[in-house]
């Protein structure tokens, strides 16, 4: 078995080479993440999570993140 490294925060081509450095099969979702906590373009999730004991080979599912939910300010003239 082999420890899932932690790519949350870190650009998608980063996840890719860490995830292949521990054997694994990076994907990288099409489908973008709201966070507060992660600037937009970085990695914001991944399945399985960090620490996660899996087979050589598994794959790791990452997504980006869309940065801060957008908030509307209405105008109060």
């Amino acid at each position: 078995l082999v420890e899932v490294p932690s790519v949350v925060g870190k650009s998608p081509e980063e996840a890719a080479s860490l995830l292949q450095a521990a054997g694994l099969a990076p994907i990288l979702d099409p489908e973008l993440k709201r966070s507060e906590s992660v600037e937009q373009g970085m990695i914001a999730l991944q399945s399985p999570t960090a620490g996660s004991q899996v087979k050589a080979g598994h794959s790791v599912r990452f997504w980006t993140s869309a940065g801060r939910t957008s908030v509307i300010v209405p105008d109060v003239h």
